[in-house]
């Protein structure tokens, strides 16, 4: 049984050597450096060396030899006094200090790492389908039971760091982390491998010491940052020596492998459902796309019902489409346009084929779950005076059989004609009149004509009642009020800090802002524009909005809140970036938040975009509504889609607190085929019943939440789908020649696998051995010793007053003076 490796690497501290004193003269250093005055003092000193032997031979014949001698020593002892103070004797501690030889392990927990350390069929005889070894696990092998860092140990200081995104030093775990407990820090959880940044940083932290090498355990897949060939120079011209051991298979037969499903979560009868079917091929040239398969791989798509575990259903066609590869990609897609017929639970199952004889078809199909709701989503239009965006909102949901919308505006006294189903006089003041809807939209509001009662009806609604706002403000609203100070639970339920200023109530700019969406909004199928299709199907919600022009008057804002998701910036050439687009929970139901009241100029683009955008958006902020109807309470998590790596929230909203202890309050997560896993829930100050809870999403597969109400009476439960990042994605063999040329550009050696690192080969010696001790000596000098020099000074002032005054009181007594 090895050593834990906590054991074997020592602290970071020096050994010291012996220690003594050192005399130094600093006043002579000085002197030294500066020859005008170094002259003078010499000849102030030549001159006291002539005056003594002046005095000396005048007074010869009146003195006797002895009486000479006494007095020209006295005189003697003063100007070496007195030189001793010049010069300028300092005293110091030096101490010998030996400087370890240090080795940094550098272990990639990118998401690339979770795949097979070996080829499909390559596994050890008895390995089960699908529970072969991944990269991160044999990499964890090696650091933590080979005996590599316990060797490397007896010469070097070792320190451990993980890179994907950054660099991350480790504390070694005293325990063997492979057992049960806590997850292992070598887990893979990146979404980008920054290979050469993690030399650069691993060099810099250790710019000062004797850092005998760099050892990489990585699949070699570079993604993005510094070039790994450049930093490699920069290790060799400090005479670092950088070793690799490679994981992943060096060669993969030809296998095509489903990635992904992507569909919506929720849909409605009649809507035509945009599904892209994701598809890698592995073991292919990239450059030379799917070419090497012989024929283009074809991807069926089928639809049943969802039926409980083990129950037959039909299955029907939905159709089969040819996998688009573009040139250099080895990630094609196929596109379906499916339609929503019938309300209820459907599977959608995608399979992928080919004239290839394929390494593996385990991984050959997906499916993904899509929910078909009837049911009329309920909207109240708030709007301080007719915007453009609310006419066109009003009269697109009044022509809309899907959605019935009451109308309540502000600047018209009393009931007025509207293309409506109802006109308000008044906002709801009771929670029974405002739960009678789904959505309420707000567009540029006067909130100062709110009671207090209604901004809290409303407040308790979103927050109780699952419901959805949408805050859309204008200038003449903020020439009104100053929204986010006007009333606390209106500033609280925005997912931003609005910055009202005297900019925001000029003439817009000459130039549009572009609207760039973040990650998260890319990934979001309510604000993709158009079912035009691309081949990543994250970027596709992009590409209508990447076209569009932009908007000219887009209200500044501060930071989003800490519990905000941004979804867009809107870009200023002056002002940098705009929140655009952002969204919060609150408590069980979502606020939504647009800077903009332009969103009528997506008409110019195309005539649909705005139809579609404000139809996904009223379904979107209004889920809360769907999950509610348990009337215990909801559980939702803020994303349907994830890319691994990245942080979802889950929130619970209890509508009964008799059924839920918080002392005890946790959800018990699953993703993929990791165990489950208990996650606690918190609080949210200032929201009554409504806990939170933050996780990261590490891996691609299936993330599901659930949390038991009372005695597991009643089950909430929330689930998305995690994806693997495309670049991590893109390669699944590992990159011996980037890792050989490495580890050549600085005279260090390339390990293809485990054995090989702790064992070598006929011409590579093992890597505990290829590493040379960079121990040195140094010397440490401490500081001045000022009791020393005082005493010193003290002595050598008291020596020369005592001669000066001795040799003139004998001088007097001999009569001589």
């Amino acid at each position: 049984m090895s050593t834990p490796i906590g054991a074997a690497i020592a602290s970071d501290t020096t050994a010291d050597g012996d220690a003594w004193l050192r005399y130094e003269t600093l006043g002579w250093d000085t002197l030294a450096d500066q020859p005008v005055l170094l002259a003078v003092a010499l000849v102030a000193l030549a001159a006291a060396v002539i005056a003594t032997v002046w005095f000396t031979w005048r007074e010869r014949s009146a003195s006797s030899p002895a009486r000479l001698a006494t007095l020209t020593t006295l005189r003697i002892a003063a100007i070496a006094a007195a030189v001793g103070a010049v010069v300028g004797v300092e005293r110091r501690s030096v101490r010998e200090v030996r400087e370890p030889s240090r080795v940094v392990i550098l272990i990639d927990n990118s998401l690339s790492m979770a795949s097979p350390n070996a080829a499909p069929g390559d596994a050890p005889s008895g390995t089960p389908s699908g529970a072969s070894e991944s990269r991160s696990e044999a990499a964890a092998a090696l650091v933590t039971r080979s005996g590599l860092v316990e060797r490397l140990a007896e010469r070097h200081r070792v320190s451990l760091a993980t890179f994907s995104d950054r660099l991350r030093t480790i504390n070694p775990p005293e325990e063997d982390p492979s057992g049960a407990g806590e997850p292992s820090p070598f887990g893979p959880a990146g979404a980008e491998t920054r290979l050469g940044g993690a030399i650069e940083q691993a060099l810099a932290q250790h710019a000062g010491a004797s850092l005998a090498g760099l050892v990489l355990l990585t699949d070699g897949g570079h993604t993005t940052g510094p070039d790994p060939m450049a930093t490699a120079r920069t290790a060799k011209e400090r005479g670092v020596l950088i070793h690799a051991v490679g994981y992943g298979p060096l060669v993969v037969a030809p296998n095509l492998v489903l990635r992904e499903v992507a569909a919506p979560k929720k849909s409605y009868p009649g809507d035509d459902m945009a599904i892209t079917v994701s598809v890698a091929a592995e073991g292919l040239d990239p450059e030379s796309g799917a070419g090497l398969l012989g024929a283009e791989p074809v991807v069926t798509l089928r639809r049943r019902a969802a039926l409980p575990q083990g129950a037959a259903g039909a299955t029907t066609e939905v159709g089969r489409e040819a996998v688009r590869f573009a040139p250099g990609e080895s990630i094609g897609s196929a596109h379906f346009t499916a339609t929503a017929d019938q309300p209820g639970d459907w599977v959608y199952e995608a399979t992928v084929a080919s004239s290839l004889r394929e390494s593996s078809t385990d991984d050959n199909l997906r499916s993904a779950n899509v929910a078909v709701v009837d049911r009329v989503t309920k909207t109240l239009l708030l709007a301080g005076g007719p915007t453009r965006d609310f006419h066109f909102v009003r009269d697109q949901l009044h022509r809309d059989k899907r959605f019935v919308a009451d109308v309540l505006l502000q600047s018209a006294a009393g009931a007025v004609s509207q293309d409506a189903n109802r006109v308000l006089e008044a906002f709801p003041s009771k929670l029974e009149e405002i739960d009678a809807y789904d959505a309420v939209v707000a567009f540029d509001p006067d909130w100062s004509r709110l009671t207090a009662r209604q901004i809290e009806t409303l407040q308790m609604w979103v927050s109780r009642r699952g419901g959805g706002l949408i805050i859309e403000p204008g200038a003449v609203g903020a020439s009104r009020t100053r929204f986010g100070d006007q009333d606390a639970v209106v500033a609280r339920l925005s997912p931003v800090n609005v910055a009202w200023s005297l900019a925001s109530h000029t003439l817009p700019p000459d130039k549009p802002s572009p609207v760039r969406l973040t990650p998260a909004g890319q990934s979001s199928e309510f604000l993709r524009l158009s079912s035009g299709f691309t081949n990543d199907a994250a970027a596709g919600g992009a590409a209508g909005w990447n076209a569009f022009p932009g908007f000219y008057r887009v209200v500044p804002s501060a930071e989003p809140k800490p519990a905000a998701t941004v979804y867009a910036y809107a870009l200023d050439e002056t002002e940098g970036r705009r929140v655009l687009f952002a969204e919060q929970f609150y408590g069980g139901g979502r606020v939504f938040y647009t800077a903009t009241s332009e969103l009528w100029r997506l008409r110019r683009q195309d005539t649909t975009w705005f139809t579609t955008f404000y139809t996904n958006l009223l379904r979107h902020v209004s889920q809360g509504r769907l999950l509610a109807q348990s009337g215990a309470g909801a559980l939702a998590l803020d994303r349907d889609r994830y890319e691994a790596g990245d942080e979802a929230e889950l929130r619970l909203s209890i509508n009964s607190s008799a059924a839920f202890d918080p002392a005890t309050a946790a959800a018990i997560v699953t993703l993929a085929d990791q165990p489950q896993r208990s996650v606690r829930l918190e609080a949210v100050e200032g929201e009554e019943s409504v806990y939170r809870a933050t996780l990261r999403v590490d891996r691609p597969g299936d993330l599901r939440a659930a949390v038991a109400l009372g005695d597991a009476a009643e089950l909430l439960e929330a689930e998305a789908t995690v994806v693997a990042p495309r670049l991590e994605s893109k390669r699944a063999t590992q990159d011996a020649d980037l890792l050989r040329s490495i580890a050549r550009a600085t005279g260090g050696a390339y390990y293809a696998d485990n054995p090989t690192a702790i064992h070598g080969a006929d011409d590579l010696a093992p890597l505990a051995e290829a590493i040379p001790s960079q121990a040195e000596t140094r010397f440490v000098h401490g500081e001045l010793d000022a009791d020393f020099a005082r005493r010193l000074s003290a002595w050598l002032l008291g020596v020369l007053c005592l001669c000066l005054i001795l040799e003139w009181t004998l001088r007097r007594f001999w009569r001589l003076a």
